[in-house]
């Protein structure tokens, strides 16, 4: 009955792991979560080189044109950099779960969008006719926050769209309208690499997460392995009998179930590790055949049972009934494992019956004898 209990309550344990492992919507949800924490966890430093960057190409404008407009397109991005800063500080105090983590994504994705459309509209302020110096500055600036967008959201490419295409494509057509000598080849440049940076962030998206996927699976398939041998220990140790595997070459415990305790006195512990079948614990008149039935089994792989008379904790002599069970890896014996069933109530009923039956066939020659004496 305990046993039937044990395994039941570890099918149920045991079963929504499995049932969320094969879902895959489930598996979906998890991915997204992950994708969603990677975005979080690479922004204080996109928000930190964009605040740089945008302090940089105000300084610059400023120098060039002292227009109050710049003033306030910096303080526009810098107000949307604070807003994110607030949207980072709220996702750690949340930590969301799955269920959560699609609306926290879209919040991302818009903050994103948001920021790419506030560097997109400094082409209205930035880019002017006549200042090739100060567009070949923008340009730079632009491509290398660009670059660092396109790895820094490359968790999911329409996180990187969020941000390239209202930051870039504004660059691109103000450089075609201005219709100067090199604004053309600029707009040029400008285009291809805004489409290279598209490629090159959807390639790092399909590729993180394809490597999320492994490791989500690798991690559920892990924790499946992790619950099946809780379920399995959990059997284990509600049986009446010691479940023990051994090293085959020191016959070294490596895993005793807690039923030793009860049959023994000794805690599992006290076993793991001893070498030679805790050959001292075994009386003398059984060690050797125990021994050799043991050296036998882990060099040609056959099972073998044997009755060995083991010490407890008190100092009685308990009869142990082995079944060894080699496991053979390429026909080698990698591990051996055994159960120890205690037969002496067995052991001392047999005897009893052998004294009965001995006994019984002394009376009945002694009552021949008297019946029919010899003459």
């Amino acid at each position: 009955m305990q046993q039937a209990d044990a395994e039941n309550r570890a099918s149920r344990h045991a079963r929504p792991a499995s049932t969320s492992a094969e879902a895959p919507g489930g598996l979906a949800a998890q991915v997204r979560l992950e994708q969603t924490r990677q975005l979080y966890d690479a922004l204080p430093l996109a928000l930190w080189v964009a605040t740089t960057i945008s302090a940089l190409v105000a300084v610059v404008a400023w120098s060039q044109q002292p227009d109050p407009a710049v003033l306030i397109w910096f303080f526009v991005l810098l107000g949307v950099t604070l807003a994110r800063w607030a949207m980072l500080a709220s996702w750690r105090r949340a930590a969301p779960g799955v269920e959560r983590a699609e609306t926290w994504y879209r919040t991302f994705c818009w903050g994103a969008f948001v920021s790419g459309l506030v560097w997109g509209s400094s082409t209205i302020v930035l880019v002017e006719p006549g200042a090739p110096y100060l567009q070949a500055i923008l340009a730079f600036l632009v491509a290398g926050l660009g670059a660092g967008a396109a790895i820094s959201l490359s968790a999911t490419w329409t996180a990187a769209c969020s941000f390239l295409l209202p930051a870039l494509v504004p660059y691109v057509a103000a450089f075609a309208l201005l219709r100067q000598e090199l604004s053309g080849v600029m707009a040029l440049i400008m285009a291809i690499f805004a489409c290279f940076m598209l490629l090159m962030s959807r390639q790092f998206a399909r590729a993180r997460s394809a490597q999320i996927r492994k490791q989500l699976e690798a991690d559920r398939r892990s924790e499946i392995w992790r619950i099946e041998q809780q379920r399995y220990r959990t059997l284990v140790d509600s049986t009446s009998a010691i479940i023990w595997e051994c090293e085959p070459e020191r016959l070294e415990f490596l895993y005793v179930s807690a039923e030793i305790e009860r049959i023994l006195g000794d805690a599992p512990s006290d076993w793991v590790g001893r070498q030679r079948f805790h050959a001292e614990r075994i009386h003398p008149d059984d060690r050797g055949d125990a021994l050799d039935r043991l050296e036998q089994g882990a060099v040609n792989g056959r099972r073998c049972s044997f009755d060995v008379r083991v010490r407890t904790v008190d100092g009685r002599d308990v009869w142990l009934h082995n079944d060894v069970n080699p496991y053979l890896v390429e026909g080698e014996v990698v591990r051996l494992f055994g159960v120890m069933v205690d037969v002496t109530e067995q052991r001392r009923a047999s005897r009893t019956v052998e004294y009965v039956s001995g006994l019984q066939r002394l009376l009945v020659e002694a009552s021949h004898a008297l019946i029919h004496p010899v003459e």
